[in-house]
C-alpha cells in the first residue's frame, strides 16, 4: 500500500545513475493514488513532484516543479470580463436555433455549472439553449430569463477538450435574441 525508498527501476535513476528515493501510495486494488518522484528518462528532469491520480491512472493534481509555485494540473479557467450592455452580446436572428457563441474547455470535473443572461433586442421573442459536444445540455430558456444549469458532462474523458455552444432562435417580432455567459466552472458530482 505504501512504498518509500529507492525506486528499483533504472528509468527513475538520477542522471548520475544513483537510485531515486521516492514515495508511492496505492489503493487496495494496487492502483496509485499519490506519488512523489521525478521521471528523468521521460524528460521530467530531477525535480520531484507530488501528484494525485484518479482510479484510471490520470494525473489530476500536481505541483508545478518548473516554477516552484502553484499547481501544474489541473489547468483551471478564469472568467473573462464581458460587457454588461446586452446590445453588444452575441445574438441571433434566425427562426431556428443557431450558434451565437462557442468555447472549448478541458474536462477536469464530471459536472459543470453554466450561468448566462439572455435578452431580447427590438420586438423579438425567442429562446436560448446550450449544447455540449453538439447535444442539448440543460433547459431551453425564454429570452429574458437567466440560464443557470448544473449537470454532468456526458461522454467526455477527463483531461480532454469539449465544445460548448450557446444557441438562440427568434420566434416572433423583429430584432434579435442575445445571450452572454457570465460564469462557468467544473465541480464534483
Amino acid at each position: 500500500m505504501v512504498d518509500i525508498g529507492a525506486v528499483e527501476n533504472p528509468d527513475y535513476d538520477h542522471g548520475d545513475g544513483s537510485p531515486q528515493q521516492a514515495m508511492w501510495f496505492r489503493r487496495e486494488d494496487g492502483s496509485t493514488f499519490f506519488a512523489c518522484f521525478s521521471y528523468p528518462a521521460g524528460g521530467g528532469g530531477e525535480e520531484q513532484a507530488w501528484t494525485f491520480y484518479d482510479r484510471s491512472g490520470n494525473n489530476i493534481l500536481a505541483e508545478d516543479t518548473s516554477s516552484g509555485v502553484g499547481l501544474a494540473r489541473p489547468y483551471l479557467p478564469l472568467n473573462a470580463p464581458v460587457a454588461l450592455d446586452s446590445t453588444t452580446w452575441p445574438r441571433g436572428f434566425a427562426a431556428t436555433f443557431s450558434t451565437i457563441s462557442v468555447a472549448w474547455n478541458t474536462l477536469w470535473q464530471p459536472k459543470m455549472r453554466l450561468y448566462a443572461l439572455t435578452s431580447t433586442v427590438g420586438t423579438a421573442t425567442g429562446e436560448v439553449q446550450v449544447l455540449v459536444e453538439g447535444n442539448p445540455w440543460g433547459p431551453v430558456v425564454t429570452a429574458g430569463a437567466a440560464f443557470d444549469h448544473t449537470d454532468v458532462i456526458p461522454d467526455v474523458q477527463l483531461g480532454r477538450q469539449f465544445q460548448i455552444e450557446v444557441q438562440a432562435r427568434r420566434l416572433t417580432g423583429t430584432g434579435s435574441i442575445a445571450a452572454q455567459v457570465f460564469m462557468i466552472y467544473g465541480r464534483q458530482t
